[in-house]
């Protein structure tokens, strides 16, 4: 299969030349946004400063290439610090309140 490629323009509203809402098909639909994202800054006590911008995007399609797994490093085991959670508590090593047992 040849490469195919397209470009299309979207729509989306922009704060400072960067897009602040998701890209639009049409423009009814960005204006839609700019009108909520207006009315949401005026309630804020914001004076809105955005506006409706056009995104061209390029798709390019091409033949599909194999996934290939990345290669995974084997690390050296390591080794516990030996703490033996399983083991009983001995006498010198009993809990704060409590008596060693003497005989």
């Amino acid at each position: 299969m040849a490469e195919q490629t397209s470009t299309e323009t979207k729509f989306t509203v922009a704060r400072k030349g960067v897009a602040i809402t998701a890209l639009r098909p049409n423009l009814q639909n960005a204006q839609a946004d700019l009108r909520a994202i207006e009315a949401s800054m005026r309630s804020s006590y914001l004076e809105p400063d955005v506006e409706v911008s056009t995104v061209t995007v390029k798709t390019t399609i091409s033949d599909p290439t194999p996934y290939v797994e990345p290669a995974v490093a084997v690390d050296e085991p390591v080794e516990e610090d030996g703490d033996k959670g399983d083991e009983e508590p001995s006498a010198e090593k009993a809990p704060a309140g409590t008596k060693k047992a003497t005989h």
